[in-house]
């Protein structure tokens, strides 16, 4: 009896006091991070008064481009419908009638022209550009003439296995019948990188047997695969008062949860500074992984050499190749440069480590180090004088000045490229 006793005074102060405070705590997480949400349209403010963008466009201008749609090929990309595309439009970025970012370089005129398809996730397409005219494609076509087309086939999340689709989707459609030749450049690596190490928190990593099954999927794809999971599930009985439960746990509770979630991925799941706890089964993953980054851009160098065109692999730069603190990145772009070294066949820019030392450095705590506009931005040091000078507008995009720093590296790579050469007979005799 005295058991019973104790236990019930434990659920009592449980009741009274742990759960009263768990839920305050969560209500506390929600909003700081609240706050941290309105960080976006922070930014944008501060861009819109020192005149960086210089046409309004709401609190977030890109913010329709990080929101990704189901694909037939691609699993993800920007709206299907062209309403859908139109209203996430706007004057610093849109979209055309094929769904892609908008070049107004681009010639839509009927008449034959040298073509060029510019392959590549966000920083591609150019998030972090003031308008359409300063992406990478478009500045791209405006150095080289009215001679090209450039084609922006660049998606906000694509990996190159979605760099491969797109290329395949531009011929299959019918896209080339205004194109005397071909050429293709992948601005690749980052996307791939930050996919494999989605992929070792799936579930499915943990099945050995199916682990390699998950080797160039999406980024998104662990989510995708719970919504059809929760969907196939629906007409369950049980499934309806599990979704409730959920619902309330997640109401009274849920920040609690994902700040502790995002706590044990950072600690346990690569986030850490030691090469030692990454497992061999990671490592040979990441291995894989990035094997079959070289495998796709192979691939896509073979398609356009066989209609006659040239392929440029330029491998980009990111602000985390900056002292590394991943050790899954580390690990990967360690791969990556192995990989470049053992390469025979494929034309390849690597820019990974470039601009990081032309950025302006801040000081930050007693260290000095290069910080990027939106993080100059955030900790209130930016000056007005300082936005021309900025090349890196978050970690992985670009400003103006550089995205057009790194046109001018590839239009000079481009121009001195010689015929390509087929990987594909390399590639099979190598497994």
């Amino acid at each position: 009896m005295k058991g019973w006793k104790k236990l019930y005074k434990i659920f009592l102060l449980a009741f009274i006091y742990i759960i009263p405070i768990s839920i305050g705590l969560n209500l506390f997480i929600l909003l700081k991070y609240k706050n941290n949400s309105n960080s976006a349209e922070k930014i944008t403010r501060k861009l819109y008064e020192l005149e960086y963008y210089r046409e309004n466009a709401g609190p977030d201008p890109y913010k329709g481009s990080k929101i990704m749609y189901l694909h037939p090929t691609n699993y993800f990309s920007f709206a299907l419908k062209s309403k859908d595309r139109n209203n996430i439009s706007n004057k610093i970025f849109s979209l055309n009638d094929y769904g892609y970012r908008n070049n107004p370089f681009f010639d839509n005129s009927s008449n034959p022209k040298k073509c060029i398809l510019y392959l590549g996730g966000s920083t591609a397409f150019g998030l972090g550009a003031s308008s359409d005219a300063q992406t990478l494609p478009a500045l791209l076509n405006k150095q080289l003439g009215s001679e090209y087309r450039v084609y922006n086939l660049a998606v906000s999340s694509w990996n190159s296995r979605q760099e491969l689709n797109s290329l395949i989707s531009f011929f299959y459609n019918g896209k080339n019948i205004h194109c005397k030749t071909i050429d293709s450049i992948s601005l690749t690596s980052s996307n791939d990188v930050y996919t494999i190490n989605n992929s070792m928190q799936s579930p499915i990593f943990e099945d050995q047997s199916s682990r390699r099954e998950l080797i160039g999927a999406p980024e998104n794809f662990d989510s995708l695969k719970q919504k059809v999971d929760s969907g196939t599930k629906a007409g369950e009985p049980i499934y309806h008062f599990r979704m409730l439960f959920k619902s309330i746990v997640n109401l009274f509770f849920g920040e609690i949860i994902y700040f502790a979630n995002d706590i044990y991925q950072y600690k346990f799941k690569g986030g850490v500074s030691s090469r030692d706890n990454l497992s061999l089964d990671q490592k040979k993953f990441i291995e894989d992984g990035i094997s079959s980054l070289f495998v796709n851009q192979k691939l896509i160098n073979d398609l356009v050499v066989s209609s006659g065109g040239k392929h440029l692999v330029v491998f980009q730069p990111n602000m985390l190749n900056h002292k590394p603190k991943y050790i899954w990145w580390d690990y990967g772009h360690k791969q990556i440069t192995k990989e470049i070294k053992n390469n025979s066949c494929l034309s390849i820019l690597d820019l990974r480590f470039s601009l990081i030392e032309q950025q302006p450095n801040y000081q930050v705590n007693t260290n000095v180090i290069p910080l990027t506009l939106e993080e100059s931005i955030l900790s209130g040091q930016l000056k007005r004088e300082e936005v021309s000078q900025h090349l890196f507008f978050d970690g992985a995009h670009f400003t103006d000045l550089g995205h057009l720093k790194l046109s001018d590296y590839i239009l000079q790579k481009y121009r001195n490229l010689s015929s390509s050469q087929k990987c594909l007979t390399e590639f099979l005799t190598n497994q």
